[in-house]
């Protein structure tokens, strides 16, 4: 039976449902805004007929598929990755920055695992939170994963790989969890086997989220980089780990910036297991090579000093601690037996036991008093 039988009979099946329009009556009155206020007896028999035909057309277009079927025009210019959540999945509440860094006592979201990515550490600043994460097969990459707090400013130039500023308008529009965001691969590294990718979206009102992966060689190309970020991405959700670090400071002089000025913290394990503190330009790292042995030594432990132009060494208990600036006239102006009481008087706590670490307020003051 052709196609045109088949909608002939279907249309005289449907019709012999219908009840006989009243042609006698008129069809409507209509109002000042155009609208019918009576019987639309004739209108319905026409939908009803209407919708038959596309009954039928939508079965036939079933049942005759194959080469003839129509095909889609071409893929789609948004790259999805999911329907928008409706089951809470993904990030969709702001982080609220703290009124101290002091005062954070776990991340407020995390990375779900992700195949062939491992957690390195983690990072946090007054303007938001990073996890930093490695990529097995592509060993010379990092993978940065960013939640800034609500109305904080965008990323800088400091989260591009080169420092020049991502030229988000080149990008591609992406969902992630159903929220539109960017990704953006740099073509300037294309040809010389380094890449430079990234990935933002709007997680939340007045707050974004992003992802990068970047290194100086083993480009994985770019549709196995592009999925790998779109993955991650999908994968933040809330609710992270607890915030604490294997070490305790002591001493703070006078002279040195308080540490109520606390602006960034961080913990890595990367090849070296390191903690780092800055605060008014000055930055403080305890680090120790996986493996060595680190903890259980006292504060005020004898060790051996360097000094350099805006550096101080101290190696003792397993571990190198530094002090140091970017600016070397302000570095210039602490007194070196400060900087060096400091760095002395850390204590260190296993590596191999998470019990014993200390909180960010624990481990920047042994009271809450000599914090402000």
């Amino acid at each position: 039976m052709s196609i045109d039988q088949r909608i002939r009979d279907g249309l005289r099946a449907t019709n012999d449902r219908l009840p006989a329009p009243d042609l006698t009556r008129p069809l409507a009155k209509v109002t000042t805004a155009g609208r019918p206020t009576q019987r639309r007896t004739l209108a319905v028999a026409l939908a009803a007929a209407v919708a038959a035909v596309l009954v039928i057309v939508g079965v036939i277009a079933v049942t005759h598929g194959g080469d003839d079927a129509p095909q889609p025009a071409g893929p789609s210019t948004t790259i999805s990755t999911s329907a928008p959540a409706t089951d809470g999945s993904g990030l969709t509440s702001p982080l609220v920055a703290p009124e101290s860094l002091l005062d954070v006592r776990e991340l407020g979201f995390r990375v779900e695992p992700v195949t062939d990515f491992d957690r390195l550490g983690w990072s946090i600043d007054r303007d938001g939170q990073e996890v930093t994460l490695s990529w097995e097969g592509v060993p010379a990459a990092r993978v940065r994963v960013v939640v800034r707090y609500q109305g904080a400013p965008e990323v800088d130039d400091e989260f591009s790989y080169d420092g020049a500023a991502i030229d988000w308008s080149r990008g591609e529009e992406v969902a992630i969890h159903g929220a539109t965001g960017t990704y953006y691969s740099d073509p300037a590294f294309e040809s010389s086997g380094e890449f430079a990718a990234y990935l933002k979206w709007q997680y939340a009102p007045d707050s974004w989220a992003y992802v990068s992966a970047t290194s100086w060689r083993d480009d994985p190309g770019p549709e196995r980089l592009r999925s790998a970020l779109q993955a991650i991405a999908e994968a933040v959700a809330p609710g992270g780990e607890a915030v604490r670090l294997p070490v305790r400071s002591g001493t703070f002089p006078p002279s040195l910036p308080r540490p109520a000025t606390l602006s960034g913290v961080s913990w890595m394990r990367e090849g070296l297991a390191t903690a780092a503190l800055e605060f008014a330009g000055v930055r403080i790292e305890i680090s120790a090579a996986e493996g060595e042995v680190w903890g259980g030594g006292a504060a005020g432990g004898e060790g051996r000093f360097r000094v350099t132009e805006n550096q101080v060494w101290l190696d003792v208990d397993g571990t190198t601690r530094l002090i140091s600036s970017d600016d070397a006239t302000m570095f210039a102006a602490y007194p070196l037996t400060d900087l060096k009481e400091v760095l002395a008087d850390f204590t260190v706590a296993p590596l191999d036991d998470p019990s014993r670490w200390f909180d960010l307020e624990t481990a920047l003051s042994p009271d809450r008093e000599g914090l402000r």
